[in-house]
């Protein structure tokens, strides 16, 4: 399915990033194996494993018990012990272990959240596609100075949105 650069539904109204949005975070996060990163929406696991092979620790979060359960199944057997799943808000984050050299949203979201940006170390990059459908877009937030980002455009794209997330309404009748 991989080569097939699509994305794949996971349940719960949830859907994996396709491979070249993968990819594409990956790239723009660069990670390094000193990193201690924060992935926002565990799903499958497989952002999950990436992470766990290019960074020192990952915290992953999701809502979805059976997607944490499958993950730390998965995670188990191919020897992975540098990530911490954990159940909580999606966007939350989880300010317990921050500050996060890396975060990394896996679905598309109403907005950048300003509690994301502030579980970033100073250095931190956050990946973050932002937006509705058909109009999103990748970003990366970088925290220069302790409570100042600085916000860069990546490229267009469209995803699936996680859900329970908000989407700030940009016109009103």
């Amino acid at each position: 399915m991989a080569y097939a650069d699509i994305e794949i539904p996971l349940g719960h109204e949830r859907w994996m990033f396709a491979p070249k949005i993968v990819a594409k975070s990956l790239d723009a996060l660069q990670i390094k194996d000193s990193d201690k990163v924060l992935e926002i929406g565990t799903g499958s696991g497989y952002l999950t494993v990436l992470l766990a092979k290019l960074a020192r620790h990952v915290v992953s979060v999701d809502n979805i018990a059976d997607f944490t359960e499958s993950a730390a199944q998965k995670l188990s057997s191919l020897g992975i012990n540098n990530v911490d799943l954990v159940s909580g808000d999606l966007i939350e984050g989880w300010i317990k272990n921050s500050p996060y050299d890396a975060i990394v949203v896996s679905g598309a979201i109403g907005n950048i959240p300003i509690n994301l940006q502030k579980q970033l170390a100073i250095g931190g990059r956050l990946f973050v596609i932002v937006g509705e459908a058909p109009v999103m877009r990748a970003y990366r937030v970088t925290c220069t100075r302790l409570d100042q980002w600085q916000t860069e455009e990546l490229f267009d794209i469209c995803t699936a949105t996680l859900p329970q997330t908000q989407v700030e309404t940009i016109f009103k009748f």
